[in-house]
């Protein structure tokens, strides 16, 4: 709960600046690449954990997280640059809406849902991947660091290369496919899986998908909220990012049971559940893309042809003049 309670907000405020700070155009690879840095923390975190306290104690690991922590404060505070202009008198922060106004809006709550269906459709899989790996599939336990380490390259690589690919192709196409993919890596892994395929390629497919799906529809829900409430929206969302992960991964618990044999019974039911909430994904994706792009388009138009912008011809304008 601690850790939620600044890690939380940490996350969210660290997305709220990079899409404050970097142009639509170049958001995608700016997201990209910092999402990447989850998976490097994901590849290397256990592993370096488990090292630090056999040579200290299991307290150790904390300890130096704490470190990193304050790290992390001073290079904060000596690299990033201040993001205040809106607490200036007629700042954004003055035209900022509260919590109920926010949520009452359609684009708002659509992004929800669709946060909602992504986090869902993905954990109700990923917490019962190990247990299935070994219980079913026989894999060594040994070994299970293989696939770890396989799959977060894969995935850091990925989401590096996805962000440009969203600049330029939309969040709807790019998504899609990394919609269709995961429901195919989890159709072949969890319900009909072939003994010839190595688990390993299936594991790096699997997150390579993931990959793209999570670059497109983080890009995408970016462009949600105006500036004056972007923290609070993508506040707002990392707690529903969360709750549905929850969610997620307490409905597999009672899906999933112990069959005599010791093998995971009910993984193919899982797996059925996670494709059918990823087929609003697509839905999803193109509804708010197609409704943000429209908002900033009318925007785009409605600024004065001074600032260098196309502005809207009133009734009376004669466009042959």
């Amino acid at each position: 709960m601690c850790a939620g309670l600044f890690g939380g907000p940490a996350t969210a405020l660290s997305l709220s600046i990079i899409a404050d700070l970097i142009p639509v155009e170049r958001r995608g690879r700016a997201l990209g690449a910092v999402m990447a840095s989850f998976s490097v923390a994901s590849v290397l975190g256990v592993p370096l954990a488990l090292k630090v306290a056999e040579l200290g104690t299991w307290r150790t690991p904390f300890f130096v997280v704490a470190a990193l922590g304050l790290v992390v404060v001073v290079a904060a505070l000596w690299l990033l640059p201040p993001v205040r202009g809106h607490l200036k008198p007629g700042g954004s922060a003055s035209r900022a809406v509260g919590v109920a106004e926010l949520l009452s809006r359609a684009d708002v709550q659509l992004s929800y849902l669709m946060t909602a269906l992504v986090m869902m459709s993905g954990f109700i899989v990923i917490p019962n991947i190990s247990a299935y790996l070994q219980q079913n599939l026989g894999y060594p336990r040994d070994h299970l660091w293989i696939i770890y380490f396989a799959g977060g390259i894969v995935s850091f690589v990925t989401l590096r290369l996805t962000g440009p690919l969203v600049d330029r192709f939309g969040s709807f196409r790019v998504g899609t496919v990394g919609v269709v993919l995961a429901a195919l890596a989890t159709y072949v892994g969890f319900v009909h899986y072939p003994a010839w395929l190595p688990i390993p390629a299936l594991f790096m497919v699997f997150m390579l998908a993931m990959g793209v799906r999570n670059v497109a529809y983080n890009t995408l829900t970016s462009r949600v909220p105006d500036n004056p409430v972007r923290a609070r929206f993508m506040s707002l969302q990392s707690a529903t990012q969360h709750m549905a992960s929850a969610l997620g991964a307490f409905l597999s618990s009672r899906l999933l049971v112990d069959l005599p044999d010791g093998t995971l019974g009910g993984m193919d039911t899982i797996a059925w559940v996670s494709i059918g909430l990823s087929v609003g994904v697509p839905v999803m994706l193109w509804v708010v893309e197609g409704r943000v792009r429209s908002r900033e388009q009318a925007r785009a138009l409605a600024v004065p042809p001074a600032q260098g912008m196309a502005a809207p011809l009133s009734p009376q304008a004669n466009p042959h003049a």
